[in-house]
């Protein structure tokens, strides 16, 4: 009987481990490709200026227009830098972090596209 309950037991916490491990997010699946090409299908053109990402320490940057707003994606090593570089600068505090990507734009439909990218 104690066998029985001793392996039932281990088995129970095997799989309370392997649920709570998370396993991939979406946000891991997130590439810069697929943030563009969600704001271009939303109307937003891509101009070949890029924004000045690297002031900010991030690896890459893409600069779209959506109905003349200016919207900026950085895209990051890490999500801990983006943590870092919030610290640093507080006028990021309140753009919205995907994984490894940062929003720069006030525009509510921009915030919403962002947060809407698969």
């Amino acid at each position: 009987m104690k066998k029985i309950l001793i392996i039932s037991m281990a088995l129970l916490l095997s799989v309370i481990f392997a649920g709570c491990s998370g396993g991939s997010k979406v946000d891991d699946n997130l590439t810069m490709e697929k943030f563009t090409k969600a704001f271009t299908d939303a109307g937003a053109e891509k101009k070949e200026e890029k924004p000045m990402f690297s002031m900010i320490k991030a690896k890459d940057g893409e600069m779209l227009y959506l109905k003349n707003n200016p919207v900026k994606l950085y895209e990051f090593n890490d999500p801990s830098e983006i943590k870092d570089i919030k610290k640093e600068f507080k006028q990021m505090e309140d753009w919205p972090v995907r994984g490894n990507f940062m929003l720069e734009s006030s525009n509510a439909e921009a915030r919403e596209i962002f947060a809407k990218v698969e």
